[in-house]
């Protein structure tokens, strides 16, 4: 387990990271223009696959 806590820690300062972005240019402003739904998109993007390095380490 010692060998994965490394990795898991990145992996999970990643996600939190990548779902903190995320959440918080969704909720910068009201008015939401395309270049902001954009990086919104990317952030969750970045997220979705920060989730699937994390289940290959695990697995």
């Amino acid at each position: 387990m010692d060998s994965l806590s490394t990795p898991l820690t990145s992996i999970a300062t990643g996600v939190g990271n990548s779902a903190a972005d995320a959440a918080h240019i969704m909720q910068s402003s009201a008015h939401r223009t395309v270049e902001r739904l954009k990086k919104a998109a990317f952030a969750m993007v970045n997220l979705a696959l920060e989730l699937v390095r994390a289940v290959k380490v695990v697995a």
